[in-house]
This record gives C-alpha cells, sequence and structure tokens, in this order.
C-alpha cells in the first residue's frame, strides 16, 4: 500500500498523454527537437540519472582516439561484462548499422548512429514514470535496456531516450509464496539480475530456479518474457513456466502487479509473449525448486582419420539418439559442423553416472562400430549451480560475433523414419555450406512444465530440438557483407528447416530478425490475442521491436527515423540494405 500511495502522489505531479500526433518519432537535428535547457530540467526529474551516453569504441576514433584504451576496447569486444556496464552498448553489433566501430580505422568519424543518445539511470520507479512522460511529451523513441543480450535489435534505437534497467540488482527469497495455483518457495527478481547471479542466490539458499544457460543474460527482462530456454527445461519446462507474478509500470504511467488472478491478460502476455512490448517490468516471482545432483557427460571427435560419408552417419547417430535423453528429462546442447561434433554437455539433473552413461551407450556403440575416435567424460555435482558452472562454452558468450537462425524441431520428426532421414539431410546440406549448428536438446511439455496458461509459443510443447544454424560476424566485416549473410540464413538456411516443420516456429529470442512470416514463426496462434493486450496495455505503441507483436505497425526509414506504416501495406524487407524498410508510409 506503501509503493501504491506513492506513485499516486508521484502520478499527480503530471498526466500521461499521448505522444504528439506524427507520423514519425522525432530524431537529433529536428526543430522540434528537445533543447539543452530541457534536457537540463529532465534530468533534474530524474535526479540527476541522465545520461548523455557516448559510444563505447569512441576511443578508436579520430579525434578521441587513445591507441592503449582502443587496444582493451578491442581485446574485450567479445565479453559480456564489458559490454553491460556500458548504458549503450549492445552485444549484436549488425543493429548499430557500423556505428562508431572500434575495428574501423581510426579516421572513420565516430557517429552515434543507432546507439541510443541518451538513458535514464533507473533507480526508482519515479524514474521510469518521469521517461515515459517525457517521451510522449516530445514524440521520442523509447527503448528498455538491461544487459544488451539481444538478437532482435530491441535494445538500443536511433534517436532513442532509454530506461536502463541493469542496476535494479535485488533478489529476495519468498519462503512461502501463496497464490490460486501455486504454494511454495519463490524468489522475487528485479530486471538487472544475470542469471548466474539468481543462480548463485538460489544456491546458497538451497534452491533451483529455471535460468537461462547464459550467466550474464538479465533474467526478468526478454529472457523470460520471451519463454526462456534452460538447463532445467526439460525437468521443470521454461522460465516462463515458472512465472508467479509480475510487477510493472505501463505506459499509461501505472504501476500494476499482474498474475494469474490479477490483471490476468497482462500476465499471460508477459509469459512468453515478447520481451518489451506491454510494459515495462520492474520485478518478477518465479518459482523455487529443491536443489539436486546433476550429472554431466560429454562427447567430441571430428572427422580426421575418417571418410566424409562416415562422419556424417557419426551426425546421423546423434540426431536417431536423443529422444532418449529428453524421455529421461535430460537436457543437452550439441556444436557441429561439417567437420566437428562437440555434446557438451549431456545434463542429467537428479541422475546418477550409471544412469547418464546409459543414457549415452548406444550412440557411443555406433560410434565404435564407426570406427569414430572419441573422447567422453562424465561428472557429477552436488547441485545445479556446480553443474551450471562447466557450461564453459556460454560463460563468455555474447552475441556479437554471430549471425542467427533457428528452428524449433518437434519430435512427431522422430517418429516417421522418413522425416528424421530428410532432416538428417537438411542439416548436412546445411552445414555443408559453412555454417554451425548449435542444437539445444529439450522436452519442455506442459506436462512438465505443469500446466501453466500462458504465452509461450505452443511449438514448444511439441520441440525435441531448439535448433540455431549461425554464420560468424567477423570484426570489421563491411556491413553489406555481413547482411548479405544474414539473408543466406533468411533465404537458403531456414527455409529448408521450415519446409520440414510446417507447423513449428522459432525461439523468438535466438531466431532470425529477418523472417518474413515472424507473426506465425515467433507467435503462432497466440499473435491476435498478444495484439489486444498490446493494444490495450500500451494503447500508443511506446514499445517497439521490428519482430515484436505490432511491430509492423512501424519501421526504420533510411537514417533510422522510426516511423508509422500503413497496415494495408505489404511488409518488404530489403535484406542487402542497411535498414529494415517499408514500401509505404
Amino acid at each position: 500500500m506503501l509503493l501504491r500511495s506513492t506513485l499516486v502522489a508521484a502520478l499527480a505531479s503530471f498526466s500521461f498523454g499521448k505522444p504528439q500526433d506524427s507520423p514519425c518519432r522525432i530524431l537529433p537535428g529536428d526543430d522540434s527537437w528537445p533543447t539543452g535547457e530541457v534536457w537540463d530540467a529532465f534530468n533534474q526529474s530524474v535526479d540527476g540519472r541522465l545520461i548523455k551516453t557516448i559510444p563505447i569504441g569512441s576511443p578508436c576514433h579520430d579525434p578521441t582516439y587513445d591507441e592503449e584504451q582502443c587496444t582493451v576496447i578491442r581485446q574485450n569486444w567479445h565479453i559480456p561484462d564489458f559490454h553491460i556496464p556500458d548504458p549503450s552498448s549492445i552485444m549484436h553489433p549488425i543493429f548499430l548499422n557500423k556505428s562508431c566501430d572500434p575495428f574501423d580505422p581510426r579516421e572513420t568519424p565516430c557517429q552515434i548512429g543507432a546507439y541510443v543518445p541518451y538513458a535514464v539511470n533507473v533507480t526508482s520507479i519515479n524514474h521510469v514514470l518521469k521517461t515515459i512522460h517525457f517521451v510522449k511529451k516530445h514524440n521520442i523513441r523509447f527503448v528498455v535496456k538491461s544487459s544488451g543480450h539481444d538478437y532482435m535489435g530491441r535494445s538500443t534505437g536511433t534517436g532513442a531516450l532509454s530506461v536502463w534497467m541493469h542496476n535494479l540488482q535485488d533478489v529476495t527469497l519468498i519462503p512461502d509464496f501463496e497464490s490460486a495455483g501455486y504454494t511454495g518457495p519463490a524468489f522475487k527478481v528485479q530486471p538487472g539480475v544475470h542469471g548466474l547471479d539468481l543462480a548463485t542466490e538460489a544456491h546458497t539458499r538451497g534452491f533451483a530456479v529455471v535460468g537461462g544457460e547464459c550467466p550474464t543474460v538479465s533474467f526478468a527482462g526478454g529472457y523470460i518474457q520471451g519463454g526462456g530456454h534452460s538447463a532445467l527445461s526439460s525437468y521443470h519446462g521454461l522460465a516462463a513456466d515458472q512465472a508467479l507474478e509480475f510487477e510493472v509500470i505501463t505506459t499509461q504511467g501505472e504501476f500494476v502487479r499482474a498474475s494469474p488472478t490479477r490483471n490476468q491478460d497482462l500476465f499471460w502476455a508477459l509469459s512468453g509473449g515478447g520481451g518489451g512490448n506491454y510494459g515495462i517490468v520492474w520485478s518478477v516471482t518465479v518459482k523455487a525448486f529443491q536443489d539436486l545432483p546433476v550429472t554431466t557427460a560429454s562427447i567430441n571427435f571430428t572427422s580426421d582419420g575418417i571418410s566424409q560419408d562416415t562422419y556424417w552417419q557419426a551426425i546421423d547417430a546423434y540426431q536417431s539418439s536423443t529422444p532418449a535423453l529428453t524421455d529421461a528429462k535430460v537436457w543437452g546442447m550439441a556444436q557441429y559442423t561439417a567437420a566437428t561434433f562437440t555434446l557438451d554437455p549431456v545434463f542429467g539433473v537428479n541422475k546418477t553416472s550409471s544412469e547418464v552413461e546409459a543414457l549415452i551407450r548406444p550412440f557411443l556403440d555406433t560410434l565404435d562400430n564407426l570406427g569414430v575416435k572419441y573422447v567422453t567424460a562424465t561428472n557429477t555435482y552436488s547441485g545445479y549451480l556446480d553443474a551450471y558452472n562447466t557450461l564453459t562454452f556460454l560463460k563468455h558468450f555474447t552475441v556479437a560475433d554471430i549471425l542467427v537462425g533457428s528452428r524449433l524441431i518437434p519430435r512427431s520428426l522422430w517418429d516417421d523414419p522418413v522425416q528424421l532421414q530428410s532432416l538428417q539431410s537438411t542439416i548436412r546440406t546445411i552445414l555443408e555450406q559453412g555454417t554451425e549448428a548449435v542444437d539445444f536438446i529439450l522436452r519442455p511439455t506442459l506436462e512438465v512444465a505443469g500446466n501453466p496458461d500462458n504465452a509461450v509459443l505452443p511449438a514448444w510443447r511439441d520441440a525435441e530440438r531448439h535448433l540455431t544454424i549461425i554464420l560468424p560476424l567477423v570484426d570489421g566485416q563491411p556491413t553489406v557483407e555481413a547482411l548479405q549473410n544474414q539473408d543466406r540464413i533468411t533465404t537458403e538456411f531456414i527455409p529448408g528447416l521450415k519446409k520440414l516443420t510446417p507447423q513449428s516456429g522459432s525461439y523468438q529470442n535466438e531466431a532470425d530478425y529477418q523472417d518474413p512470416d515472424f507473426k506465425q514463426t515467433f507467435w503462432g496462434p497466440n499473435y491476435d490475442k498478444l495484439l489486444a493486450i498490446k493494444d490495450k496495455w500500451d494503447p500508443d505503441q511506446l514499445l517497439y521491436g521490428s519482430t515484436n507483436v505490432g511491430g509492423d505497425r512501424w519501421a526504420e526509414t533510411e537514417g533510422g527515423r522510426l516511423c508509422r506504416v500503413r497496415l494495408d501495406t505489404p511488409r518488404l524487407v530489403h535484406q542487402t540494405s542497411d535498414y529494415i524498410m517499408q514500401k509505404q508510409f
């Protein structure tokens, strides 16, 4: 009640009108852009928390070139902890359009470009409320950012004012949370808390929480709001399945709680319906589970010393082996190319070493029969955190050096030998084009998840794999070349997987941002309901993402200006352009 009373008092000082009636958001340099005095007054209203950002790569360019600092920047560019403390940096430079790239020549001008020019370092609800009021009054683009892990371009925007949620770091154990559908331990988590931080706090209390494999992703942001897969997903379901309550600041300037019994539609949408699209999440409360021992296993081999046909027979054996793992509620992750294969780890919650070894033995027997030399190991840990900390590939994982497409592969393909053979053949064809597969083995069925009612894409419930196809994004690579490679993912690689799985979809946090069928691919039968909820809770369309629900109502023009589009106009994606363009404004 005290919090609600404080908010009412804060809201009484200003009203939340509609953004100025304009087809486009304004940009710096426009006549209507706020003056320095206006920005200063706004800064005072947010307790001096406004930051005029400087691109993180600026020391690599004239006139602010600093050789020592530039060397440090280049050396740390692919480390998440280098970007996370910066209010404007994001980890997928494809959305920055080469703005102040540290790998470009020093004489190349450092332009703020697609970085947000201003950010509010949020430490109170009032900071978010004041920012919403300001962007509406001045018709400025609005962005929500925490860690900046984002394949889809939602964490930045040309000319935008951002609420930077990174420093909201509270984690609170609720030993006896009670609701209509759940009674038990829970954690209340603010949006700046990373997956590893939450896992560590849960471990100290004897619990485990369904969190992301990448330790530096913010838990309460786009991760859980987009569904959120986990090393615990075959055992407990997706992260969104664990949501019990959200605290939300709406774009109409209200602070509300959303749960299965209060503001149910908003709760439903936030639990898997996409990040940063229905409101600004202040906290999420999620189920906590008893910590259990975990046994992991790994298998590695290459094509050295064997024929290509033998190597692909080994890959086919892997493809055939995964249902035995998911039937046992085991999770796994495999990385493989046309020459190397790593299954690391197989992640067995509450499994002994002998049980895990028995699960992988048929695959190993096939490798032995094929004459494939491999290395394997098995380890048992007393709890989830110790096993989680062995995910070495993901420990320093960023999105700054890869281009991505993905598909959820339904279990039904394994019930038909012809379809399974087609899947194996399709994957081989894709990998022989120089791509890499990162394959998440998991079965987050409704039964495993506890039959939640949420906006998670239904294709997740039938999935056996979350298969991602990646190409490298090379430092200093020309933008046009990177975009051409992304086009290959869009037009060459993913369509083959779509043809095999026409009723499935993709995990919208780790997918092709150019997907021409994004409504069906990311949202499926939930789209229309989500759009109605979007219109109810964000009627002025302040929150935007190009592939979010309602995202096709807006587009970036040349120069990054965000403009409304006619809804009767076909959405045309010009994939080799620097911008996703629309036919008509």
